[in-house]
């Protein structure tokens, strides 16, 4: 997970497709920045954009962008459409609004991992508390870490708002 926040001069979305077929691949998109004439522009291919962000940025009226890359091959990836690359978390638009969106399969993979991963703690807690089956707390708790730690992985809106917020 690495999270990218820049402010481009225009940003442009292309339907992403497989070599040699005319129809794209549903949801996947090829993200184009451009950052002026000192620069050559940035392709981001492979990146999901949430549908409350895609109107936003096929407008052409982007100021900043905000997006993270997933691990190739992690959970995150793997519950969205065809495995994307990064997902475009935020934008700031021209009029100075902050548009943020996370897709709802992040959502309930979030929420997946912070209730599981909370229940597993408190019940590993309990059983070590008890001390009648502590190996078996040790590793419940173990497990549940894991769980919490992991869903801090998974890109988050608040992120994008924090960062975009120094940007206004």
């Amino acid at each position: 997970m690495n999270p990218i926040c820049c402010k481009p001069i225009s940003v442009t979305v292309a339907p992403l497709r497989m070599l040699g077929s005319v129809t794209p691949i549903p949801r996947l998109y090829c993200l184009k920045m451009d950052f002026g004439s000192a620069h050559p522009p940035v392709h981001e291919p492979n990146t999901h954009i949430p549908d409350e962000l895609h109107a936003e940025i096929t407008q052409g009226s982007v100021v900043a962008i905000y997006f993270e890359t997933l691990k190739l091959g992690g959970l995150a990836s793997r519950v969205l459409p065809g495995e994307p690359k990064c997902v475009v978390t935020g934008i700031v638009t021209q009029l100075g609004e902050l548009v943020v969106g996370r897709p709802k399969s992040l959502t309930r993979l979030f929420w997946t991992f912070q209730c599981g991963g909370l229940t597993l703690c408190v019940v590993g807690g309990g059983l070590v508390m008890a001390a009648t089956w502590a190996f078996a707390g040790m590793l419940s708790f173990a497990i549940g870490a894991l769980a919490l730690k992991s869903s801090f992985e998974i890109p988050n809106p608040a992120r994008a708002t924090r960062r975009l917020s120094t940007l206004l």
